[in-house]
């Protein structure tokens, strides 16, 4: 039994390590690295990873800040009201009904410092989780993306998320323009998104998070 357990993790191992270099041979270009070279020798196989993975994360966080302009609110971020903390939000409940008091609510901007992420089931993202910096991670919202334009969903889609395997990690942090507004069937008043002011990303942050994940 320990034989074949012993075995099994070779196997599991070698597995491994072909898949590794079969990636950083399509990164790289077929001509560009010795795969037999990369499959028998650890030290050469770490090079062209850590290699791969610095001009990747260079590569991921210019074009992450080249392209953050497209997530700015459409209307003056003046008419935005500054917070702090996810307490000074009106309207509190999960579910908020039209035609009540809730309504008086609606048009109200503001804008506060966090950070964007996923929701744990990753669905389609009809609502993003918001955590806000002075808080900790029970603290957070739901906010609705009905307002974002196609651009702003394709700036998220692509450029928030690092999908590590069972991890994902946003990239999405800065000051984030909320108001509160009617859902579009009039049913509901929600807190969405209407844009955000993301802090530039740099190489080494998102190299840290390809570290972390391994």
């Amino acid at each position: 039994m320990l034989v074949l357990a012993f075995a099994g993790c070779q196997t599991q191992q070698t597995r491994h390590i072909q898949a590794t270099c079969k990636t950083v041979q399509q990164y790289f270009g077929s001509n560009s690295i010795d795969e037999n070279k990369c499959v028998n020798d650890a030290d050469y196989r770490n090079q062209l990873v850590s290699r791969r993975d610095a001009q990747w994360s260079q590569q991921f966080s210019e074009d992450h800040n080249r392209k953050a302009s497209v997530m700015l609110p459409k209307t003056s971020t003046d008419q935005y009201v500054r917070i702090s903390r996810l307490s000074e939000l009106p309207l509190k409940g999960t579910v908020n009904p039209s035609g009540g008091e809730a309504d008086r609510h609606v048009g109200e901007r503001f804008v506060i410092a966090g950070t964007i992420a996923e929701q744990g089931d990753r669905k389609e993202n009809d609502s993003l989780v918001f955590y806000a910096d002075d808080g900790d991670r029970k603290d957070f919202i739901l906010v609705s993306t009905d307002a974002v334009d196609g651009y702003q969903r394709a700036f998220i889609n692509d450029y928030c998320w690092l999908n590590l395997g069972d991890e994902t990690s946003s990239m999405c942090h800065g000051d984030v323009y909320l108001s509160m507004r009617h859902q579009p069937d009039g049913v509901l008043i929600t807190t969405e998104l209407d844009g955000a002011a993301f802090t530039p990303a740099t190489a080494a942050s998102v190299l840290s998070v390809l570290a972390k994940a391994r």
